[in-house]
């Protein structure tokens, strides 16, 4: 009975010293000690008030993170909003978790990659170098996508052995690996999150397609050791408009309908155009809308089709009133882009030729980064409204939580993404199927008659050993006649092969060959004779099954083409027949590499400005450059996949 009162006695103080903190919320450090008797029994062990032994009750997520810092990087995605009632998800997220001190270092024109005139986000970390956070939390890659970079490859090192002088930062993998690397060097007691950001809707560059850009921060975050929160796949209507606000007009006359609009879009594709040459004191003027205190200009004038089509004489200027204008600087005759980040405070911001010039200028960008005086900052970049924000703001709170002091384990298997393309490619053997962008004779380069396409220059810069069977004119169904890409097929049905890549589609569009339908045969009852071979699913899939029961150990490929601008049959919109290759690649277990709904490679290639193509659709040489490396490193990344899996 003693026994029994005393453990009734301890049960009521323990519970006493839970219920009763100086707060009235449930207090830690509660201990208890048991007591050593001697004695052996087999029921409840007595505990006094006076020896004890530490027992911690857990604390819940918002307890832990009472009265810890966090640090928010980024870039539009991640800014915060001023004034107050405007909707604001990190804000929203860092409120719900009562941190005792946050900070938002992001900027709505912060880079990953290092792009002139543009901070980075590495650089907002730098700034806070010596502070101590207990929560570093990364949300970027708009601004890049926004200006199509090049995405470049992970390191195909693991993060101990990667060194900074080894990224290449013009580059969005290297640059994005090297925020990384500083968050984790200056915040090593930190955990740190990244968080990829969801659908948005934008006609500028790729933001609206993000797909490459959030493919490399996984593959960087899991290398590197940094918990990620994955949106890609999260429905918003969050919108990317950058400069909105700012209004522009000019004295010159307008060529068609490029207006002056188009050069403070943010939109890199789009421009103003000038009809005729610059006079001087022509102009092109940028309102701010209020009275500004502008921290850096940067314009850029020509393209990357007419180079010369800037004003080589003129001047960037700067007024209060639009009446009085100060100068600011000189452009450089031999550039066409000028950057400037001298600081001032104006409402117009122009450029003004000073003499005459032959040239009819064109002004892809004028972008100027300024702050409204009167305290009312200019419309966001990237709009959102209160549902997204809370929901936003849910997922970041919740995320923080997670993670909040943990670190995540780096780890490096080099696969998708992150594989040397040389060392996988070398030596292996390929064979080539396709139409006229495959044929190593269709070219305007007779110096490259043998290498000239992909297959070739892949051979050349890679070291694979080539079979290019693509010709001119080949098509998957039979409305050319016997020039089918089955019939390519045929001449290798005894060949070793390690890789085999497949294009072709835009003759059977240009013939408007119908598009027809997945058979449901498979590979144990298949009759070639049962498929209609009018049709592209006819032809293709013949191909597919060919491929696949001759040369079973080959890893076999697709690529399906950018779009094109070909105004012949229906390549103008190859949606049905791309989707057709899709379902039919998925049916026989064949990956594909698609282009055509690829938001960075069309941005890049730009088939209209005819850069990379003569007549809309057959790359020239410089087209090939880049095609070349894009379906190089699809090839070598598929067949690690493909050796993974076995």
């Amino acid at each position: 009975m003693k026994r029994i009162i005393c453990l009734a006695s301890a049960l009521l103080f323990v519970l006493a010293s839970v219920s009763c903190g100086a707060d009235g919320r449930e207090t830690t450090g509660v201990t208890t000690e048991i007591k050593d008797t001697g004695e052996q029994t087999t029921g409840p062990v007595a505990v006094t008030e006076t020896e004890t032994e530490a027992e911690t009750i857990p604390l819940t997520p918002e307890e832990e993170l009472k009265g810890k810092t966090a640090l928010f990087a980024g870039d539009a995605f991640m800014a915060g909003a001023d004034p107050e009632d405007t909707p604001d998800f990190i804000r929203q997220a860092a409120e719900r978790i009562s941190f005792s001190d946050y900070k938002n270092a992001s900027a709505e024109d912060a880079a990953v990659t290092d792009i002139p005139g543009r901070a980075t986000v590495a650089s907002q970390l730098e700034a806070e170098r010596g502070n101590g956070y207990d929560i570093i939390i990364l949300g970027c890659g708009v601004t890049d996508a926004a200006r199509a970079v090049d995405t470049g490859r992970v390191t195909a090192k693991s993060a101990e052995e990667t060194s900074e002088e080894e990224l290449d930062t013009s580059k969005f993998a290297g640059g994005f690996e090297n925020l990384l690397m500083t968050a984790k060097k200056l915040f090593p007691d930190a955990s740190v999150g990244c968080i990829i950001p969801p659908e948005i809707s934008s006609v500028t560059g790729c933001v609206s397609d993000m797909r490459r850009f959030a493919a490399v921060m996984r593959a960087a975050c899991v290398k590197w050791g940094v918990f990620t929160l994955d949106l890609t796949d999260e429905e918003t209507e969050l919108e990317y408009r950058p400069q909105t606000g700012y209004t522009a007009e000019t004295n010159m006359n307008i060529y068609q309908n490029n207006g002056p609009e188009y050069a403070i879009d943010g939109d890199t594709s789009t421009l103003f155009w000038a009809a005729g040459a610059a006079l001087e004191n022509h102009s092109f003027t940028v309102d701010l809308g209020a009275l500004s205190n502008v921290s850096s200009v940067r314009l850029i004038m020509g393209s990357e089709k007419y180079p010369k089509n800037y004003m080589h004489s003129a001047v960037i200027e700067y007024s209060l009133d639009k009446e009085e204008f100060t100068q600011l600087c000189e452009l450089d005759k031999n550039d066409r882009e000028t950057y400037n980040n001298e600081s001032f405070t104006a409402r117009y911001v122009r450029v003004r030729a000073t003499a005459y010039d032959v040239e009819w200028p064109l002004i892809t960008e004028f972008e100027i980064d300024a702050v409204p005086q009167d305290g009312k900052s200019r419309e966001r970049a990237l709009k959102y409204g209160e549902d997204d924000c809370g929901k936003l703001a849910g997922r970041t709170a919740d995320f923080i939580y997670e993670i909040y002091n943990k670190k995540a384990v780096p780890s490096f298997e080099q696969g998708p993404g992150s594989c040397d393309v040389s060392a996988v490619l070398y030596d292996k053997k390929v064979i080539y199927y396709g139409d006229s962008v495959c044929d190593k004779s269709f070219h305007d380069d007779p110096s490259r008659t043998v290498y000239y396409s992909y297959a070739g220059r892949i051979r050349e810069l890679y070291g694979t050993k080539t079979y290019n069977r693509g010709k001119n004119g080949a098509s998957f169904s039979t409305a050319r006649g016997l020039n089918t890409i089955i019939a390519q097929t045929k001449q290798d049905l005894t060949r070793k092969a390690d890789m085999i890549v497949i294009e072709g589609g835009v003759n059977d569009a240009m013939d408007s060959a119908p598009v027809g339908v997945v058979s449901d045969m498979t590979a144990d009852d298949f009759d070639a004779s049962k498929l209609d071979k009018k049709t592209l699913a006819g032809g293709l899939e013949e191909v597919l099954y060919t491929l696949s029961a001759n040369h079973p150990e080959a890893v076999i490929m697709f690529m399906i083409l950018y779009k094109v601008d070909f105004n012949t049959g229906r390549c103008m919109d190859m949606t049905e027949y791309v989707d057709m290759i899709k379902a039919l690649c998925d049916k026989w277990g064949v990956a594909y590499l698609d282009l055509y709904n690829d938001g960075w490679f069309n941005e890049r290639f730009d088939v209209k400005s005819r850069l990379y193509t003569n007549d809309g659709l057959h790359p020239n040489a410089k087209g090939y450059d880049v095609l070349t490396p894009v379906l190089a490193e699809f090839m070598a990344d598929t067949y690690i996949a493909a050796k993974n899996s076995k």
